[in-house]
């Protein structure tokens, strides 16, 4: 048993030396991206190789009856997925809706399911089509998913194909246009400003005074300062003392000529 399993490897392992990439015999379901599921989603992963592919991240790999390429995009796009038109899409429960683009050839070859219409006519320029009609998709679905592209079909491939076919999908994501990437590449929300970030305050020590100054508010009328006529900091901090149920005690203006500090005390908020 040991010595058919070490054959099956001998192709895959023979591969990833000759193109400086790793070689593992087996590896998580969780290396394929499962947030739109294909045929071979959640299948556990043989004679996988990955590494460096003309400065991008690719795999290949066996999922259950499916021999699997992908590579990485500039970033996460919605889903397209490219069938041959011999292969029942229906059976194969895809996520989308069937779409077409007008190329009498092209849509005679591929059926196409997609989750953003718009999205599909915009990628699938002149160019793009050119390069699927190519030999070295025969055969092969092509699906667009976040930030990868990935080539897959159901049976054992051929290790001497792998080849062509990464350099096949390094084709497809040379082709995906600025404007695309500008219209619908997905944005991940940007971390929070430092400024932005919530953080707690120190608490305040056992023996901390019970006051703390706050601006005095322009006093309403002479006499009595009895009313808060403004809404500084003053008021905020009055306001926060008389939730905290601490008193304020006001006192009268002064005569004219007395000197006045510019703060008078408003209790501390704990």
């Amino acid at each position: 048993m040991w010595e058919r399993t070490d054959k099956s490897a001998r192709p895959a392992r023979e591969f990833a030396a000759a193109h400086h990439l790793d070689y593992s015999a087996s590896a998580p379901s969780e290396v394929v991206d499962t947030s739109d599921a294909l045929p071979f989603t959640g299948e556990s992963l043989h004679h996988h190789v990955g590494g460096q592919w003309r400065g991008r991240s690719v795999q290949r790999f066996e999922a259950g009856r499916y021999t699997v390429e992908s590579m990485t995009t500039s970033g996460p796009l919605p889903t397209l997925h490219v069938i041959p038109s011999g292969l029942d899409y229906r059976a194969l429960a895809l996520a989308g809706r069937s779409t077409a683009t007008g190329d009498a050839a092209f849509d005679r070859r591929w059926s196409l399911i997609a989750n953003d219409e718009d999205f599909a006519a915009a990628l699938l320029t002149p160019g793009m089509r050119e390069a699927l009609m190519h030999p070295a998709a025969d055969g092969r679905a092509i699906s667009f998913r976040g930030d990868q592209v990935s080539s897959w079909a159901r049976g054992d491939g051929s290790w001497s194909e792998a080849r062509v076919r990464l350099e096949f999908l390094a084709v497809l994501v040379g082709r995906i246009s600025p404007d695309v990437r500008q219209r619908f590449q997905v944005s991940t929300p940007a971390p929070l400003a430092a400024s932005h970030l919530w953080v707690p305050e120190a608490e305040v020590p056992d023996d901390a005074p019970l006051w703390a100054v706050a601006p005095k508010p322009e006093p309403a009328y002479a006499g009595w300062s009895h009313d808060i006529s403004d809404t500084g900091e003053f008021e905020v901090a009055l306001l926060n003392a008389e939730l905290e149920g601490n008193a304020f005690i006001p006192r009268p203006l002064p005569a004219a000529g007395e000197y006045e500090p510019n703060f008078r005390f408003a209790p501390a908020v704990r």
